[in-house]
């Protein structure tokens, strides 16, 4: 038995060797296998990366691309700053490189009271059909400082300035000769209040050069609108978007609209549940009401503008004739309020306020506007008219009179102040008005031949 045993054992242990050796091989080979596998993805991955970071840079260098060419006009624009021929043609501004790798476009068109530059860059690889191509769409605008700005400024150069009532102004003051008096008359007397806390600028001052605004630009791209309105034609200046035709009388309510332009034969009202993105609205009159909502929109009127309740706006807002607010939320974002002056020869008007921009209730920031386009600087009319109900952070601004009451926190800028009282007419008076100066920048339409052009609302397409 015991020899048996030992006779089998080196038989059994040579077969569990052989075993062990081809287990071996197996566990060494299917190692080989995952590690190649591993490899190959790594290699992929590596490779694939690769590719990415490439695409990336390219990608990169066509945003690059399209920055220079925002660049480009912004420098032909700042270019002309203080000079007698800022009212460049936009056409000047576009430009177009297309090299055999690197390219870039650039067209620049009026748009209201800004500019709108499209710019392209472009960046070829593989075959010469492929390319990587970057498009964004910028608002060109100009920054003011408001700290650059006095809080009061008269453009007529004669006369004092006369503080009634409990007015205030805390800031610089800009008279070409004279002096911030209190009334003293029996009609309109002077109360009680800090009265004027600040310097007075006078005909030295070198922010006189600042004080012009060139409106030409404007008044050419409203002759094209007032064409486009009246005709019954329309030929999109914001290229690609869609547009319909509104008659009159139509209402939007309820609905969502983005890029796109709409163009109204009458009156075309916005009212409760609108929300327009982006869009272009050209009217004979225009009427915004209830919670509409407008973002970065712009809105043109032939005649007649009224916005009131509880609107909210973002943008730029223009009227021929007249323009009146009363809102009861506040705004943000230095909404632009414009009026040009009288509508074109021949062209009727049922305004209530003629040729003014009359804010009766209005809070937040904003900017108001009137050109008083051919309107000689002896015409006293008021072409600015704000209540009491109102407070500004921002700037108003017109060659023409302002009636003046409730608070600013910015500047103003007119011809003259104006107002009515007991029967009389007072010329140079402010009565119960807050004016304080401020130290924001906030961005203003390109119309000022003395402030630098900066990029501001920018998109990606």
């Amino acid at each position: 038995m015991l020899e048996l045993q030992v006779g089998a054992y080196p038989h059994s242990k040579k077969r569990r060797g052989a075993g062990e050796k081809g287990a071996a091989l197996v566990y060494v080979l299917g190692l080989l296998l995952v590690t190649g596998i591993l490899v190959s993805i790594t290699w992929r991955l590596v490779r694939q990366n690769e590719g990415l970071a490439v695409r990336e840079m390219q990608l990169s260098q066509a945003r690059l691309l399209s920055h220079s060419g925002v660049d480009h006009a912004l420098f032909k624009i700042n270019e002309s700053i203080g000079k007698s021929d800022f009212n460049y043609s936009v056409s000047d501004l576009n430009f177009r490189i297309d090299g055999d790798r690197l390219g870039f476009l650039l067209d620049v068109i009026p748009l209201g009271l800004f500019l709108q530059a499209y710019a392209q860059g472009k960046v070829k690889y593989g075959t010469e059909t492929s390319a990587l191509i970057a498009k964004q769409s910028v608002r060109i605008e100009q920054l003011l400082d408001l700290g650059d700005f006095p809080a009061v400024g008269l453009l007529n150069r004669e006369g004092n300035l006369v503080l009634a009532g409990t007015s205030e102004i805390h800031g610089s003051v800009m008279l070409w000769r004279g002096e911030v008096r209190k009334a003293t008359s029996e009609k309109i007397r002077w109360q009680n209040g800090v009265g004027h806390i600040g310097p007075v600028w006078d005909s030295t001052s070198v922010i006189w050069d600042n004080m012009e605004a060139d409106f030409t630009r404007v008044h050419s791209w409203m002759e094209v609108q007032d064409a486009l309105i009246q005709d019954d034609i329309l030929v999109s200046e914001r290229k690609g978007l869609p547009f319909w035709r509104a008659p009159h009388g139509t209402e939007l309510t309820d609905t969502l609209l983005e890029n796109h332009t709409i163009v109204g034969s009458g009156l075309l009202l916005i009212g409760s549940g609108a929300r327009l993105l982006n869009c272009t609205i050209l009217a004979k009159e225009v009427e915004i009401k209830g919670n509409a909502q407008i973002e970065n929109g712009l809105v043109y009127s032939s005649r007649n503008m009224r916005i009131r309740e509880e609107a909210s706006l973002k943008g730029q807002f223009l009227a021929r004739d007249s323009l009146v607010l009363d809102l009861g939320v506040p705004q943000n974002g230095y909404p632009v309020f414009y009026v040009h002056g009288r509508p074109s020869v021949g062209e009727e008007t049922d305004s209530i306020y003629i040729g003014e921009l009359y804010a009766r209730n209005y809070q937040g920031e904003g900017i108001f506007m009137h050109a008083s386009w051919e309107i000689p600087d002896y015409n006293s009319d008021v072409r600015i008219r704000v209540d009491s109900a109102v407070f500004l952070h921002g700037l108003i601004f017109t060659p023409g009179f302002v009636q003046l009451e409730g608070s600013v926190e910015g500047s103003v800028i007119c011809q003259n102040f104006r107002f009515q009282h007991s029967g009389t007419i007072w010329f140079g008076h402010l009565k119960n008005v807050k004016i304080k100066s401020s130290l924001s920048s906030i961005p203003v339409p390109v119309v000022f031949p003395g402030l630098k052009a900066e990029a501001g609302i920018r998109k990606w397409n």
